[in-house]
């Protein structure tokens, strides 16, 4: 399954840049409105080649699809069919928007595989920077300049520390303690969740902390999993670890914050950024 889905990302990836072209081909003489139809209409592009993927290739499992762009379908039943299905396939077609309509390279597609909830696979990839991470049920990997003939391709393996002082977050969300110093920790926010994923998970990023929707985190629970990190709910400390009711509402946005760390250095995390009032 993971090396077709990896076909489908190089795919997706082709997509994205060729139509980011779009923007920059017209530079100042494309409307701000147009920028967002060039987005959405790539957006609804990779979302429609991926049911037809899908259908032409696991039509044989028990399935659905989870999608940004076609969430709505599902209105409030989103858990009655979650629960029908074996399988949930997730997925954001273009994550960071206004980094892609402003013509920034940290954008990407995420995908996240899930059998009866709970993260089998995971795939995110910057097809700008050529950045791409993915976890095949077994073993993770890295692999820089992704599928170019001189790709670099490295084994991702479990750790119990982070080694970088960068915490991915927003002041809307977490406020600085007393405690906080730019020598203990640096708080930045690149406003693209596959960017901030991939560098967490390869030892560039110490967590990341936000309030996400399930397709922004998708790809990431299986290979954050694999690594010994948890995405952590701020409000309850429970492990976010599954497509359920308590962890999402029905628009299947994350109901509390979440903080992707290694557990061992969540306290310490929180010792030095809190929660928003009112973010719980």
């Amino acid at each position: 399954m993971i090396e077709k889905l990896l076909e489908f990302t190089k795919k997706a990836g082709e997509v994205a840049v060729q139509n980011q072209m779009k923007i920059n081909e017209q530079d100042n003489a494309l409307k701000q409105k147009e920028v967002h139809s060039v987005v959405t209409e790539t957006d609804i592009e990779i979302s429609d080649l991926f049911s037809a993927f899908i259908e032409d290739n696991f039509s044989d499992l028990n399935y659905m699809i989870i999608d940004e762009e076609k969430i709505a379908q599902y209105r409030d039943k989103i858990f009655e069919r979650i629960d029908e299905t074996e399988y949930q396939f997730v997925i954001d077609p273009i994550d960071g928007t206004m980094i892609y309509a402003n013509m920034q390279p940290m954008f990407g597609t995420i995908i996240g595989v899930f059998k009866n909830k709970k993260p089998v696979l995971g795939i995110v990839y910057m097809p700008k920077i050529k950045d791409l991470i993915y976890f095949d049920g077994a073993k993770a990997f890295w692999v820089q300049n992704a599928f170019e003939t001189d790709e670099i391709k490295k084994e991702l393996l479990p750790d119990k520390k982070g080694h970088s002082a960068i915490l991915f977050a927003s002041n809307w969300y977490f406020d600085l303690t007393a405690d906080y110093s730019e020598e203990k920790m640096i708080m930045l926010d690149y406003f693209s969740a596959c960017s901030q994923i991939i560098y967490v998970l390869t030892g560039r990023g110490k967590g990341l902390g936000g309030q996400s929707s399930l397709w922004d985190i998708g790809g990431g629970v299986a290979i954050a999993e694999h690594l010994g990190m948890k995405f952590i709910d701020v409000v309850t400390g429970k492990y976010m670890d599954e497509i359920s009711p308590e962890v999402f509402d029905h628009k299947m946005g994350m109901k509390n914050p979440g903080m992707l760390c290694y557990p061992t250095e969540f306290n310490e995390i929180m010792r030095l950024v809190r929660l928003r009032e009112g973010k719980a």
